[in-house]
């Protein structure tokens, strides 16, 4: 998946453990709901790329039983849910080489695991247009790899790069004692998206960017490091956030339906009536309304959503193709590439992403509260 397949707002998990709404930070109590919500979001996002995504580059041998393109908005509830639960951490943050070694723990070792299983089974398989070189794979071990024109291993990897860049912005609002007004500094974010739309609207300026293409480099940066496209997605998570900790202000409730007045005028109508059941869910989900999905097999999928996210994709494809070149039927092999994705995600979960935690911390993880998409 890549921002070029998305609409502006179709914008991967965590493990939370927080305070219940009402109590002091320190009654620290487990939002169980969320992890649901990023479990369905990351199943949602493997289940598009089965059946939509697949069909479009490789096109299946016959049709899927159902396909499901909203799928890839799962990514847009997974921005939202990050904003929400990074600045409960920063909250609770005292120092911001804390902050760094806890997202640097919680992101990079899974990651690097993945990108390295990708680039091996991508080269065995030859998945046609999607075997990277060694210079690929090893930029993409910086996560920004976006930002230099590179490639990536999978697909799924421009959004992590959004999410650290999200985190470096929050980090120097953090360090620079500026973390309370983190909605307003966010909320002038969308502003500048509103103008860069507008400025693209002007007769001329398309021409201007196509024929200077440093100046169109230039924005186009500034557009990533900035995340000028999902900024509103973010600022919704705070916005909840502040409601799930301090109760319903106007301000709060005023952030919240700016951002989906945003989503209303500049999207679909599609993604404002999903941005608009994210906000209801997560909104659910924190109140304690969902409890009735917290139970075994999804809070599961919630414990592996990130490195379900990070090697379903590409490798998934790689077991659908083989499956149907031996005249496989088509739900079969999708049903065979799920269950490889949860497999070699519940391997990594348990023998990569939790002991890096273990080791690189130097106690079990408690108290932390996010992770990337």
């Amino acid at each position: 998946m890549t921002t070029s397949s998305l609409s502006p707002t179709q914008t991967a998990s965590r493990t939370l453990d927080y305070a219940a709404p009402g109590a002091c930070v320190g009654d620290a109590r487990r939002i169980k709901g969320l992890d649901v919500l990023r479990g369905i979001a990351a199943a949602s996002v493997v289940v598009y790329h089965y059946t939509s995504n697949y069909d479009r580059v490789y096109h299946h041998t016959s049709p899927p039983a159902f396909s499901f393109h909203y799928g890839a908005l799962g990514v847009q509830l997974f921005f939202l849910i990050s904003g929400f639960v990074i600045f409960m951490t920063l909250e609770r943050t005292r120092h911001s080489v804390d902050f760094v070694r806890s997202r640097f723990s919680r992101l990079f070792p899974a990651y690097w695991a993945a990108v390295l299983l990708t680039f091996v089974i991508l080269h065995l398989a030859h998945l046609p247009g999607r075997t990277p070189s060694v210079g690929r794979a090893v930029a993409n071990l910086s996560m920004i790899q976006g930002l230099f024109d590179i490639g990536p291993v999978d697909g799924v990897y421009w959004t992590l790069q959004v999410e650290l860049c999200f985190y470096t912005i929050m980090l120097l609002l953090f360090a620079s004692r500026q973390l309370k007004y983190a909605e307003g500094w966010l909320l002038g974010l969308v502003g500048l998206r509103l103008a860069q739309i507008y400025l693209h609207l002007i007769p001329g300026n398309s021409h201007f960017l196509e024929t200077h293409a440093h100046i169109a480099r230039a924005a186009n940066v500034i557009q990533q490091v900035f995340i000028l496209e999902f900024a509103y997605a973010f600022l919704m998570g705070i916005a909840l956030y502040k409601i799930w900790r301090n109760g319903h202000r106007p301000a709060y409730l005023a952030l919240l339906a700016i951002c989906l007045l945003y989503t209303y005028f500049y999207g679909p109508l599609d993604d404002f009536l999903f941005t608009l059941g994210f906000v209801a869910l997560i909104y659910a989900g924190s109140q304690g309304y969902l409890r009735f999905l917290e139970f075994g097999p999804l809070l599961f999928l919630g414990a592996i959503s990130y490195t379900l996210y990070l090697t379903h994709q590409n490798i998934g494809y790689v077991i659908i193709r083989w499956a149907e070149q031996r005249h496989w039927n088509t739900n079969l092999a999708i049903g065979a590439a799920m269950i490889v994705a949860l497999a070699i995600a519940s391997f990594l979960t348990f023998a990569v992403e939790r002991p890096a935690l273990r080791l690189l911390r130097g106690k079990r993880p408690t108290r932390d509260v996010a992770k990337a998409p």
